[in-house]
């Protein structure tokens, strides 16, 4: 622990034997570790299911020596890739609710609640003006993905769509034309070992090529092919070996970890490269 005297660590907690470990951990440190208890808001993975537990949860952390109760935690990622604005705004409402509902039981037994974090990149502009959360968790909107890509906004236009949208896509993947024979397809050098699949294939940067369809070919190679639009047939046509073809990932998060390194680059300056970075916390 020595090495984080400089800084605030904070830790979601949602079973009483980890409060107890970590109670004895913290022994002999000289600043107390902050806890978060995790609420059930709907996803079911972390989180107590009801407001007592949460109470007594609490509690425990304010009986212990070394630890602090800071606040809680009211997190729901299944309602982020919902595609309707509309279904979505209406199921984060339900989270706020929820969460509301759990500050206002809280403060009636004493506790005060001054930090409720939660919220991603799909709903955060809804948790953001609830009143409720004192913060929220947007990440994939950094970088974005084309399945974040593909939810609709307020304008009811998907967010790869809608310039006026609060973030836009500034990650790619850089690959390489390496094979090209009878017109119909052409073969990169991005595949699985490229991209993750889990919420499906890459899409292509430029809206225009976005008529030519991508499909893994392997580990090394992804294919790009036309389809019954004839622009596809002309576009398929218009590519040759060596050309370079940006790709938007399905899944931004777990792509993003399976590279060493990243480059950046200024659109605006004729792709000039400004710099590469480490990507330091790759890992499981």
């Amino acid at each position: 622990m020595n090495n984080l005297q400089n800084k605030t660590v904070s830790l979601c907690v949602d079973n009483c034997g980890v409060i107890e470990l970590l109670d004895k951990l913290m022994d002999g440190e000289s600043k107390k570790l902050n806890l978060v208890v995790e609420y059930n808001v709907g996803q079911n993975r972390c989180g107590v299911e009801s407001q007592d537990q949460v109470l007594d949860l609490v509690k425990i952390i304010n009986e212990s020596r070394h630890l602090n109760f800071k606040g809680i935690q009211c997190y729901n990622g299944s309602n982020q890739h919902i595609k309707s604005y509309e279904e979505r705004k209406l199921a984060t409402q339900k989270v706020v609710e929820k969460t509301r509902s759990l500050v206002d039981f809280l403060e009636e037994k004493g506790i005060k609640v001054e930090y409720v974090t939660g919220g991603g990149t799909g709903t955060f502009e809804f948790e953001m003006n609830s009143g409720v959360f004192t913060e929220i968790q947007p990440g994939s909107w950094l970088f974005g993905d084309a399945d974040y890509g593909s939810i609709m906004t307020k304008n009811n236009k998907p967010v790869l769509e809608d310039d006026s949208h609060f973030y836009s896509q500034s990650l790619y993947i850089l690959s390489t034309v390496v094979s090209k024979t009878e017109g119909k397809r052409v073969v990169l050098d991005a595949g699985l070992k490229a991209s993750t699949i889990d919420s499906g294939n890459p899409i292509l940067k430029e809206p225009q090529m976005r008529v030519l369809k991508y499909n893994f070919g392997g580990d090394e190679h992804g294919i790009l092919s036309v389809n019954e639009n004839e622009k596809s047939k002309d576009l398929i046509d218009q590519i040759n070996v060596g050309d370079q073809i940006q790709l938007i990932p399905g899944h931004v998060d777990p792509t993003f970890n399976m590279y060493d390194s990243i480059i950046f680059y200024n659109s605006r300056e004729n792709n000039l490269v400004t710099r590469v970075e480490k990507i330091k916390a790759r890992g499981p």
